[in-house]
């Protein structure tokens, strides 16, 4: 006979009412437990206020945000305790209006070190390193580079708040023009490494560093001698067009007989130029103070123009006493006149080392051209591969030559 099977008793469970969610009301929020990590408690009133209650009961009003280049931030107003709900509401719509009008409050709230922003340090940069280290032209490009290219995009952000990510966006935005984009990006990498050595951002983080640059094609051009007697030509046509032009056309020539860049020319004074000694005292010249030889041609060039006293600067501006300051528009209308629209005035220099470096080697286009690495003169070489060549091959046929002793 089977055993009966004992009837288990059901006992039916009581269900607890649901657990509603507390409501942001002063009540609401006082009622509000912990539980097992933070959550929040959302304003529906408030876009962005919520109160965060921690594990350990910590109960924190607190403000989030968006700023206008559109990272999140947050701001803890307050305790619970310390705030009514329509105190920490008022809060909160002032801090709004604030980042309305282009404030960051988080940021205001990190201290004097990470309140710098990228617009008050490329201001200090420019006039404290920049200014007094660098040749006056290629300060200029800087403060061009910062305030046309960096600023515009990135200025209102701390310093230490600046990401790779912000930098490499620049410079895709300049994808039109590479050689432009790298300059820029070399620029705002020197300036971040000045950054990190004034402590204003960590060491070694430097958030334009380790940022591919783009490939550049090097634009070498240097002038033919067709090319040379046509600008020649031009400039004496445009004497009698352009008078006012005279001292413009004779620093252009002068740049021919030496090779100078054209600030170091313009800047040159007649105290400066040692006629006996062949020799020309440059001040203010991207790499400091430098004496040039003058060669026979330049020397004469330059008695041909000389005044009678040949006091102040040799080449004299429109305004008595100061000096001609730029050469841009005659030389402008030279290579019209001469059928060159793409030449610039960096090709005249290209030429003269050219000429140099093919008939006197590179260390004295080095020297005459005051270049601080042989890699920079290098690029002189290329226009006379063919002497090159021909030497190579003079040198092959030797080889072969001895080798054929053998053979034979």
């Amino acid at each position: 006979m089977r055993p009966k099977k004992l009837k288990r008793k059901l006992v039916k469970r009581s269900s607890s009412p649901l657990t509603r969610e507390p409501t942001f009301t002063e009540a609401g929020l006082r009622i509000a437990e912990p539980r097992g990590s933070d959550y929040t408690i959302n304003d529906p009133k408030t876009a962005g206020l919520s109160l965060k209650v921690t594990p350990t009961g910590r109960k924190v009003f607190v403000y989030r945000y968006r700023t206008e280049f559109g990272r999140q931030r947050k701001v803890n107003i307050g305790k619970f305790s310390e705030f009514t709900v329509a105190e920490v509401r008022r809060k909160a719509l002032t801090l709004a209006a604030d980042i309305s009008s282009g404030g960051d409050p988080a940021s205001d709230r990190l201290g004097k070190r990470h309140a710098v922003t990228v617009a008050e340090f490329a201001e200090k940069y420019l006039e404290e390193q920049a200014k007094p280290r660098l040749a006056p032209s290629t300060y200029k490009e800087y403060d061009r580079v910062l305030r046309s290219r960096v600023l515009p995009r990135i200025g209102r952000l701390a310093m230490v708040e600046v990401k790779r990510s912000d930098v490499e966006a620049i410079h895709f935005a300049m994808a039109d023009t590479p050689v432009r984009a790298n300059r820029m990006l070399s620029v705002l990498k020197a300036m971040m490494f000045k950054a990190e050595d004034w402590e204003i951002i960590p060491r070694g983080s430097n958030p334009a560093s380790r940022i591919k640059m783009n490939k550049e094609r090097p634009k070498q051009h240097y002038f033919s001698d067709d090319e040379q007697s046509r600008i020649f030509a031009a400039i004496d046509e445009l004497r009698g067009e352009m008078l006012k032009s005279g001292p413009a056309f004779d620093a252009i020539t002068l740049l021919f007989y030496t090779g100078c860049r054209p600030s170091e020319v313009l800047n040159l004074k007649w105290e400066n130029v040692d006629f006996e000694g062949a020799v020309a005292r440059l001040h203010n010249t991207k790499t400091g103070e430098a004496r040039l030889p003058l060669a026979g041609t330049a020397l004469e060039f330059l008695q041909s123009i000389a005044s009678e006293h040949r006091e102040g600067w040799v080449f004299q501006g429109a305004v008595a006493g100061e000096r001609l300051k730029s050469l841009v528009r005659p030389w402008k209308r030279v290579c019209e006149v001469a059928e060159l629209p793409d030449a610039c005035l960096k090709d005249i220099r290209h030429t003269v080392g050219t000429y140099v470096a093919k008939n006197g080697g590179l260390y004295s286009a080095q020297a005459i051209l005051r270049h601080t690495s042989p890699k920079t003169t290098m690029r002189y070489a290329h226009p006379f591969e063919g002497a090159i060549r021909s030497d190579l091959e003079n040198a092959m046929e030797q080889i072969d030559k001895n080798r054929k002793k053998v053979v034979d």
